[in-house]
């Protein structure tokens, strides 16, 4: 790897010069320092720490609410904002306060119509694509990552569980009890029993794994007897807290407000980092560093050098006996020497099939050194949003892979969905909405090449096709104007066989071609750099059964 801000390698692939690209005069497994490039989705990046389940229901309801044809003039619309708050405090994990740091993110919103209807089977194919790269550029300015930075800070910043409700001044209640007479002591043990009648917190009986398990206790009858035969006031108050007690989702807006997170000082954590022995300071060491944000624009940085786009067809046919697509596995675009940074999808042609969405996931980091799970860590891992029972607690002997769900994004006719190449996504199932009837769906993909490289492309390759290439080569060898049979051409054409390849040899590069993507797939999905690595044993909750490995590059 070369060090940072070195002269950067004369890549070439102009054609005006030798062919200087990895693979080609350079070593193909060249990478540049971070510093000097795009961040790629090949065990490069990683969330730290996980989005937290709150936040995670804040972006899926924000999408929700932006799939709606008129989201953005009702948002300004005091009537329909209030029927969408209604709307909002039905949804899951969303309280009033994550309402209301909802709502300026709709209305600050940068509202871009990048499609704007465009159906490019009305259209040349080529005019088509050429414009929905052109349309790409702005959305991938706000997506491409440099130095393994995110573009935003995290909503709800944490490193523990919260609980409610606050724990009373027990110490008050004991030193209190210890003066019977006094105007403190009667006013302690009315405050004793009020809190003490207080029903527990509602126990999930759906949970099998009996985690709260309140002890009994039975309260005085006799308070002011109680107290003076010596007992402690604290003591019942303990018991109902025991039952009180109960974990809450951290709330955006506790830490830092939303005009601090837009401009990215969002240091603070409702709970704080866990100090390591070595480190006493931890917290302190990264105070106050504000997220650094920038700024990308492509069409400025690399107007001379230009663009490198992989584009990428996929169309599915469905018929009445193969009514349904299952969906696609996980995956990053691309193989690593391809060096993808951003995607973008458009739907180019549909008939007759339901909506699909495009479903997200990414690599954490949660380290069990730096973050206080030790004392509930079934709350712990429902407050990140690490499904707990299938991979935590399975019985198995390998910790679960670090990858979080982000949820997933419709693609209807007419969106142009952008993202960066460090999340991995598949298309989620679709099938026939009439099924008597065939149908069909067309996928158009762009893949962005980090234009810090440059790769070998059609631009140094000449048509491999053998009717193209004959046609291209006949036609540049014979004089201009001049007239030959198609007989003769034919009969000239029939010295060069199949060359430069045929069509059985282009089929077969292709079938080694889609094995080693999907080998590299296979290990780039089911192999993740990290793991959730929590001690379960310190929890004592009995003998849990063994579950089947995740299938983590189809599942």
């Amino acid at each position: 790897m070369a060090p940072p801000f070195a002269d950067p390698p004369p890549f070439d692939n102009s054609g005006h010069g030798p062919l200087a690209v990895p693979g080609f005069g350079f070593p193909v497994e060249l990478e540049l320092h971070p510093e000097d490039r795009y961040t790629h989705g090949v065990r490069e990046w990683f969330q730290e720490p996980n989005i937290t389940a709150r936040e995670l229901a804040m972006l899926s309801f924000m999408d929700k609410i932006t799939d709606k044809p008129s989201w953005s003039t009702d948002v300004f619309d005091d009537k329909k904002t209030s029927q969408l708050a209604q709307e909002a405090l039905l949804s899951h994990l969303i309280s009033p306060k994550t309402w209301e740091w909802c709502l300026p993110e709709f209305t600050g919103v940068r509202i871009t119509s990048y499609i704007n209807g465009l159906h490019p089977r009305n259209h040349g194919l080529y005019h088509a694509i050429e414009k929905l790269i052109s349309t790409s550029i702005e959305p991938w300015n706000d997506v491409l990552i440099k130095q393994g930075r995110g573009r935003f800070p995290t909503r709800i910043k944490t490193y523990g569980v919260s609980y409610e409700p606050p724990q009373p001044d027990f110490d008050r209640f004991t030193e209190a009890g210890k003066h019977p007479g006094s105007e403190s002591y009667y006013a302690a043990i009315e405050e004793a029993k009020a809190y003490c009648a207080q029903p527990d917190y509602p126990y999930d009986s759906s949970d099998d794994e009996e985690t709260y398990p309140w002890p009994e206790y039975k309260m005085p009858d006799d308070w002011d007897a109680w107290c003076k035969s010596g007992e402690d006031l604290s003591i019942p108050m303990r018991f109902k807290y025991s039952g009180l007690t109960h974990f809450v989702h951290p709330e955006p807006g506790t830490a830092y407000t939303y005009q601090q997170w837009k401009i990215g000082q969002a240091w603070e954590a409702i709970r704080k980092r866990k100090s390591r022995d070595h480190e006493p300071d931890v917290e302190g060491r990264t105070a106050q560093i504000p997220h650094e944000a920038y700024r990308v624009a492509l069409q400025e940085s690399f107007r001379q050098k230009g663009l490198q786009i992989i584009v990428k067809i996929d169309r599915t046919e469905l018929n009445p006996n193969d009514p349904s697509f299952p969906g696609s596995d996980w995956h990053v675009e691309g193989l690593h020497n391809e060096h993808i940074v951003a995607n973008s999808m458009y739907i180019l042609e549909e008939e007759n099939t339901s909506e699909p969405r495009i479903d997200f996931r990414q690599e954490t980091r949660t380290s069990q050194y730096e973050y206080d799970h030790e004392h509930d860590l079934k709350a712990f891992l429902q407050v990140f949003a690490i499904p707990y029972k299938e991979q935590i607690l399975g019985g198995s002997l390998s910790p679960p892979p670090s990858l979080q769900r982000l949820g997933s994004v419709g693609l209807p006719v007419g969106r142009l969905l952008a993202w960066p190449n460090v999340l991995h996504h598949r298309i989620t199932p679709f099938e026939l909405v009439d099924k008597t009837k065939s149908g069909h769906r067309s996928f158009l993909t762009l893949s962005l090449v980090d234009p810090h490289y440059r790769i070998c492309s059609t631009r140094n390759v000449p048509p491999q096709n053998h009717e193209w290439w004959a046609d291209e080569v006949l036609s540049a060898a014979l004089p201009t104007n001049v007239f030959i049979p198609s007989e003769l051409i034919d009969h000239i054409d029939s010295f060069t066989d199949n060359w430069p390849i045929s069509s059985k040899e282009a089929t077969q590069v292709r079938e080694k071609m889609a094995k080693e993507q999907k080998d590299h797939e296979r290990y780039m999905m089911n192999y993740p750099r990290g793991s959730y690595n929590f001690n379960v044993d310190d929890c004592n909750w009995g003998e849990f059964p063994d579950l089947p490995s995740m299938e983590l590059g189809s599942s």
